[in-house]
């Protein structure tokens, strides 16, 4: 399965390559989709035509259609291998375009985690605390960077696992700071009691 922990065009190019690179090195391994000589003949391509080739090539064979069987190219033909992928084959036949802007759901990223940062700043205010604003900072840059700089999977990773980190730590630090203002007893990490004033009666 191929995963896309993102919408930049670095991101998307490296886990396709990543993924035909695994079947092209080990095709004998688990894919969601059939390879092999047995993909060639599903898709209609005849054994005898295939049975010449080099055995590394058909055991990496993944492709997901035949334009010979359709008679869709003739002899003396000039071909331009433009990529494939049935389902926006399918609607392109229908008349509909997909489009995806990879600037626009960059932005959108990195928009998110931006306001998710500024989000934590208030807290800093209400419990003293200014680890969490940091970290939550230092994580949206880091995604920032990744995004628009100089894109690495393992910096956007360890943004977003900053942005995480900090915003639980901001929650815990904020119900702490509730339990102090109450005078709630027998709160983990809520401090020491104030005592409270005595009555008359008392």
């Amino acid at each position: 399965m191929v995963a896309i922990l993102g919408y930049s065009r670095e991101q998307i190019v490296s886990a396709v390559q990543d993924m035909y690179t695994a079947v092209a090195d080990h095709p004998n391994a688990h894919f969601h989709f059939p390879v092999g000589t047995s993909a060639s003949a599903l898709v209609g391509y005849p054994p005898e035509r295939t049975a010449p080739l080099p055995r590394a090539i058909k055991d990496s064979f993944a492709g997901v259609g035949n334009p010979f069987h359709a008679e869709a190219v003739a002899r003396r033909d000039t071909v331009l291998d433009i990529g494939a992928g049935a389902g926006v084959a399918l609607l392109a036949m229908l008349g509909v375009g997909l489009a995806l802007d990879e600037g626009i759901w960059a932005g959108t990223i990195a928009l998110f985690a931006i306001l998710t940062a500024f989000a934590i700043v208030p807290g800093a205010r209400r419990h003293g605390g200014f680890g969490p604003s940091t970290l939550a900072g230092a994580g949206a840059g880091a995604i920032v960077y990744a995004l628009f700089v100089d894109y690495r999977l393992w910096i956007e990773l360890a943004g977003f696992a900053a942005l995480a980190v900090a915003v639980l730590w901001d929650i815990r630090l904020r119900r702490l700071q509730q339990a102090r203002m109450l005078g709630l007893a027998g709160v983990r990490g809520a401090g020491p009691q104030e005592p409270r004033p005595k009555t008359r009666a008392e």
